[in-house]
């Protein structure tokens, strides 16, 4: 949204799963929560590699190189949990940036609040 005019592209009316982009949001909400004291323990920086990738750890000295991939998710997620807003910013943010349109699927709950005994070992 720019000036309170919103654009769209592509199959933008296509619903889509949070899960999908939710490493955007979580930092947004780290970014509201303690601002940029998050880059002292994530990047900004491309990685070149995978975003499920571990390579990139052993040449930054453990720091990841960015929020994106799943190292720096990690992180950023961790960061939530400490700042204790993680449940009430997601929601409230869902709620402000799509509103009426979002839409939580009985499924799509269950399927990510399953008991950890129910996952299948690796």
């Amino acid at each position: 949204m720019l000036n309170g005019e919103r654009f769209c592209s592509g199959a933008a009316a296509t619903p889509f799963p949070l899960q999908s982009i939710a490493k955007v949001f979580a930092l947004e909400i780290v970014l509201r929560a303690i601002g940029d004291d998050i880059f002292k323990r994530v990047g900004r920086e491309p990685s070149g590699d995978p975003f499920n990738s571990i390579v990139d750890l052993e040449r930054t000295d453990g720091i990841p190189r960015n929020p994106f991939v799943n190292a720096g998710a990690l992180v950023t997620g961790d960061a939530l949990i400490d700042a204790k807003c993680a449940r009430d910013a997601v929601i409230g943010l869902v709620a402000r940036d799509w509103g009426s349109r979002s839409r939580w699927t009985t499924k799509s709950w269950k399927a990510r609040n399953r008991p950890a005994t129910s996952i299948a070992p690796c």
